[in-house]
């Protein structure tokens, strides 16, 4: 049930920061941190052996994976407040907002799989 999201995920998250970020650097003259769409260990996920183990389930990968995107979504905006290139710091500002969308509708999946509890509601008096 989660395969899906997650390919949503790398193919609207992760590929587009990444390939955004690269061309930035490399326009830029700055190093990258690790070579792109380096294919020499990159397997699909289809080409991936499928191991069936009662160590992890959908709960700990769908929660674990809340606080990854939390994480880069810190990531991204720590760096964009340490840069005073503003097509970078706008850059890093799109990363976020792509992991933002990203985390609200992980917390909504999870929500509806009744692994968390959705937040609670607060109304005007």
């Amino acid at each position: 049930m989660i395969r899906q999201p997650m390919l949503t995920y790398r193919n609207d998250v992760c590929s587009p920061n990444v390939a955004e970020m690269h061309a930035l650097f490399e326009q830029r003259g700055y190093e990258p941190p690790a070579p792109f769409n380096d294919q020499r260990d990159a397997r699909s996920l289809d080409e991936l052996p499928h191991l069936h183990t009662d160590e992890i389930d959908d709960k700990m990968i769908l929660i674990g994976h809340i606080f990854v995107v939390e994480g880069f979504m810190n990531l991204w905006n720590k760096l964009a407040t340490m840069t005073h290139d503003a097509d970078l710091r706008d850059a890093f500002i799109r990363n976020y907002h792509r992991a933002n969308r990203w985390h609200l509708a992980t917390m909504a999946m999870a929500e509806k799989m009744q692994f968390l509890e959705g937040y609670p509601e607060i109304r005007a008096s």
